[in-house]
């Protein structure tokens, strides 16, 4: 819930779009290894911006601050591209680990069938 407020808070100022990606990173690293689907993995943040659209429409409508409501909203978009961007890159660096256990299970395994000698160890 920590990331979730930390990010609203980011959100709201968007002074700085690498700490925006940063506290996002949190949040969508778990659901990238909990192996969500890069939709589901960043859809909660469309739902976020459904939810302030229901929440504030009426209001910025009646006080005429409409341009407010959708330079957040755009925010929001902007902030959807990240979460796929962050997503793309923690799903390379799962493949990546996982291709290296192989390598090293592989390898391994070469070793105690003396298919291959280990040059490593003087």
């Amino acid at each position: 819930m920590e990331h979730i407020e930390t990010l609203y808070d980011l959100i709201l100022v968007w002074d700085n779009a690498a700490l925006v990606a940063k506290s996002l990173e949190s949040i969508i690293r778990i659901r990238s290894v909990q192996n969500f689907s890069a939709s589901d993995s960043v859809s909660f943040v469309y739902l976020y911006k459904k939810m302030l659209r229901d929440a504030f429409y009426q209001d910025f409508q009646k006080e005429n601050r409409l341009n407010e409501l959708l330079l957040f909203e755009t925010r929001i978009d902007n902030l959807a591209l990240i979460a796929f961007d962050v997503y793309a890159k923690t799903r390379e660096e799962i493949y990546q680990l996982r291709v290296e256990e192989i390598k090293r299970a592989q390898h391994n395994l070469l070793l105690r069938a003396n298919m291959i000698v280990d040059c490593s160890t003087p």
